[in-house]
């Protein structure tokens, strides 16, 4: 048998989330972020089930463990599986029925007159993902002058941890660097850009949020104007945001996009979250301050209200 054949292939099925954690995921936002955070690896696309929401990379030797890490930095990834293909090796093995844990297949099988075995190794850690969800973490809030702890409906917004991380992950912004979110809502953002390693400068106009926006940011927090930021120009590597919704609002969304584009170093990412019928105004409104759309991508929210996250950078 030639020496090429016995060498072993490797690589790495990516599967994505279905529905649990998001409000359904899809496909093409959940490739544009792992494309988007593996930006400083040598990732090739080898194949790709956008029906079955997964597909196969291939990274150079070594590189395994810088995969590994990127892992849970990821909102819409729930596995990774890792596949060695021995060339020649299946002559001779029976062949198996599928094995699977939970949705994904595990175990050696022959494929043709190759071997091929399938190992998983990295599943996200659902019980964390939950305790993190907006519908459980309690948020701090001041009530005639009284902090109170609020869940559930009475809320401000709630944006998932899955959908956060996706945002903050289309920002393309390494650790140690500062996101600011001028519409904070509840803090969602910051409290996955601190655990993503990332400074997050938080702030909203209510200030009934201010115990909570203190708490989530790890002191990092304000109540502002968005539509006057009190920051200098070109402070911020990211803007991270999630406007209101409401159409009596939008005027105030225009508003602030001047204010996301001064904030903004060269060439940096303002990353935007809107309700999918409001979103052609605010891209129309950020095209006027200046800011360039470099990718569109839908997300589901919950009770099957369509979004889109926009991808936007100030080109000086």
């Amino acid at each position: 048998m030639p020496a090429d054949r016995r060498q072993p292939e490797i690589t790495y099925v990516v599967h994505f989330r279905t529905s649990r954690g998001a409000g359904g995921v899809l496909h093409e936002t959940a490739r544009a972020e792992l494309l988007a955070a593996t930006g400083n690896l040598p990732v090739s696309l080898v194949g790709e089930h956008p029906a079955r929401n997964r597909l196969r990379v291939r990274v150079p030797a070594g590189c395994e463990p810088d995969l590994l890490q990127l892992m849970p930095r990821l909102g819409y990834t729930e596995a990774l599986v890792q596949v060695t293909r021995h060339p020649g090796a299946g002559l001779g093995v029976e062949h198996r029925p599928p094995r699977k844990v939970e949705r994904w297949l595990v175990g050696a099988y022959r494929r043709g007159d190759d071997l091929e075995i399938h190992e998983l190794i990295w599943r996200a850690d659902e019980q964390a993902r939950l305790a993190r969800s907006p519908h459980s973490r309690p948020f701090k809030v001041r009530i005639d002058g009284e902090i109170e702890l609020s869940l559930g409906r009475r809320r401000h917004r709630r944006l998932s941890c899955c959908d956060a991380m996706v945002m903050l992950n289309l920002a393309r912004v390494d650790a140690g660097a500062l996101v600011v979110d001028p519409f904070a809502g509840i803090g969602g953002i910051a409290l996955e850009a601190r655990r993503m390693g990332l400074q997050c400068l938080s702030g909203d106009i209510a200030l009934a949020l201010a115990p909570g926006l203190r708490e989530v940011s790890g002191g990092l927090a304000a109540i502002w104007d968005a539509a006057a930021l009190p920051l200098s120009d070109a402070c911020a590597d990211a803007v991270v945001t999630e406007p209101p919704y409401e159409e009596q609002l939008q005027a105030d969304v225009a508003a602030a996009m001047p204010e996301m584009a001064r904030i903004l170093k060269p060439c940096a990412y303002a990353v935007v979250l809107m309700q999918e019928e409001l979103a052609d105004d605010t891209l129309q409104a950020a095209a006027s301050a200046g800011l360039t759309s470099c990718g569109q991508h839908p997300i589901r929210r919950a009770g099957g209200l369509m979004a889109r996250v926009m991808v936007l950078q100030h080109r000086r």
